[in-house]
């Protein structure tokens, strides 16, 4: 009898689906997903904006403008990420059309955010026509900033998206993340030549001394990798048990292609408290 036949193996899966469930306080089941149309020669992080993301090393003001200056007025934008002390954070935004509006805390005050994770429309106004941009402040051309290194999500409602599409995390403070794998996929299998893209999962664990009041990180380094094509478009790679990750702990998936190609990732896990 294989390991997936026993109780044991069922006990397993009973807890993962109570996770989902919210049947115990505190442990959150994560799904990030994320896709890059223009995945390049160099590699890139898997999230519409396109290149690689600079994070930030210190909480900073957000903002979100849109691209249209008409008809995205007024719709109120559900934003979620870490905040000031790392913590998990939910927030909104109202949109003002082609200038930034600051991303306010759930409780209505003007706090700062340390990572963006996940952005998308909760009111009932019609969508966006243009996609919208979340940044820290900067100058906008038409709505879109002006510096990418200041951009960190982008919502697309040209495309259909209708949220973030970004595959990128940072365990927050007094959390263990379990990873337990990713799925890519290559899209475009029957035009053009054939192409290949190598997928990483890549970590930023804190440096030796740092901490949660301190924070620096170490060099990107691979905890996985494996490669996806236009013959084999679709490759799921679930590990048999999960990979550790510290609170703090900044996990991007990531690809470099062979010719430029739209590819598409997730990455699942389960977030834990420390006490």
């Amino acid at each position: 009898m294989s390991f997936i036949d026993t109780p044991e193996a069922r006990q397993i899966g009973d807890w993962m689906d109570k996770v989902a469930m919210g049947q115990y306080p505190k442990v959150f089941a994560t799904l990030k997903f994320g896709r890059n149309p223009l995945v390049g020669t160099t590699e890139e992080d898997l999230w519409a904006v396109g290149g690689k993301e600079t994070l930030l090393s210190a909480p900073a003001a957000m903002y979100a403008s849109c691209e249209d200056n008409t008809n995205g007025v007024g719709q109120r934008i559900y934003v979620q990420g870490l905040g000031s002390s790392w913590e998990l954070k939910e927030g909104w935004v109202i949109l003002t059309g082609q200038t930034q509006a600051r991303v306010l805390d759930a409780d209505g005050t003007e706090g700062t955010w340390a990572r963006i994770f996940r952005a998308y429309q909760v009111s009932g106004e019609p969508d966006p026509v243009g996609d919208v941009w979340i940044a820290e402040a900067d100058t906008l051309t038409a709505g879109v900033p002006n510096t990418a290194t200041k951009v960190h999500a982008l919502v697309e409602f040209t495309d259909a998206a209708q949220q973030t599409e970004k595959a990128m995390f940072t365990i927050p403070a007094g959390y263990t993340g379990l990873f337990y794998g990713s799925q890519a996929f290559m899209a475009g299998a029957t035009s053009g030549s054939a192409r290949y893209c190598e997928i990483g999962i890549e970590i930023q664990s804190l440096a030796l001394g740092a901490d949660v009041a301190s924070p620096a990180w170490t060099p990107w380094r691979r905890i996985d990798t494996y490669s996806v094509s236009t013959v084999s478009t679709d490759v799921e790679h679930m590990l048999l048990w999960p990979i550790i990750l510290p609170e703090l702990t900044n996990v991007a998936m990531r690809g470099k292609a062979s010719a430029t190609s739209d590819v598409i990732g997730s990455m699942e896990g389960i977030l834990v408290p420390n006490s």
